[in-house]
C-alpha cells in the first residue's frame, strides 16, 4: 500500500511537473505572439507615417506591401490595392491611366533593371505634373522594394538657383557670368581664325 501510495504520488508529481512546463511554453508562446503583433504594429505604424512611397515586389511578382503614401502618390485605387495585384498588372494600370505615356523608355529601363536585379534610380513626370523619383534595391532571394519620392518642389528650388545663378534678377537677361564664358569661346574661336565683335550699350540712370 507504501509503494502504491507512494507511485501515485510520483505520478501526480510528474503530472505537475509537466503541467507547469505546459504552462509555461503557453505564456512564452503568447508572450512571443504578443512581441510579434508589437513589432508587426510598429512596422505598419512606421510605414503608413514616412514620407516616402513604398512598395514590395516578391519573387512570384506580387505585391504584398503597398503603403499609404504609395498609393496617394500613384493614384491608385483601394479596390485594386485590396486584390494584392502583381507588378505587371500595376504597370498596366498606370498605363491606362495615361502614366508613362509621355516617355515609354522610362518603362523599358524599369523593366530591364527589375529583370537584371540591379539597383536602379529614375526620375519621372507623372500626368498631375508632379516629379517623382524611385529608387529600387533588389531582395535577397528575389523581388525589390521600390521607394518613391516626390520631388517636384526640390527640382523647381534647384531650377530656380540655377536660373539665379546665370540671369539678372530684374531684368531676366543673362547676366556677366554668361557674358564672361560667351566671350571667352568666342575669344578662343577668333584665335582659331573666326570673327567676332563685342557691342556695348550704356543706358543712363539706369538702376
Amino acid at each position: 500500500a507504501a509503494f502504491t501510495v507512494l507511485g501515485a504520488l510520483c505520478g501526480v508529481l510528474c503530472i505537475l511537473v509537466l503541467m507547469r512546463a505546459l504552462i509555461g511554453q503557453f505564456r512564452g508562446l503568447e508572450a512571443a505572439q504578443a512581441s510579434l503583433a508589437e513589432k508587426s504594429h510598429l512596422l505598419e505604424t512606421t510605414l503608413e507615417h514616412i514620407d516616402q512611397g513604398l512598395v514590395m515586389v516578391n519573387a512570384d511578382g506580387i505585391i504584398p506591401v503597398f503603403n499609404q503614401k504609395a498609393i496617394e502618390m500613384l493614384e491608385l485605387s483601394r479596390e485594386f490595392v485590396d486584390t494584392r495585384p502583381s507588378y505587371p498588372e500595376v504597370l498596366a494600370y498606370l498605363q491606362r491611366a495615361q502614366d508613362y505615356a509621355t516617355n515609354e523608355e522610362i518603362v523599358k529601363d524599369i523593366l530591364q533593371h527589375d529583370l537584371e536585379r540591379q539597383p536602379f534610380q529614375y526620375e519621372r513626370r507623372r500626368p498631375n505634373g508632379r516629379l517623382i523619383e524611385g529608387r529600387t534595391v533588389p531582395m535577397t532571394g528575389g523581388g525589390f522594394v521600390r521607394t518613391l519620392s516626390d520631388i517636384t518642389e526640390r527640382k523647381a528650388a534647384e531650377d530656380k538657383v540655377r536660373y539665379l545663378a546665370h540671369h539678372d534678377e530684374l531684368t531676366g537677361l543673362a547676366n556677366r557670368g554668361v557674358l564672361h564664358a560667351c566671350l571667352r569661346d568666342e575669344l578662343r574661336h577668333h584665335r582659331r581664325g573666326g570673327n567676332c565683335a563685342v557691342l556695348y550699350l550704356d543706358l543712363d540712370q539706369f538702376k
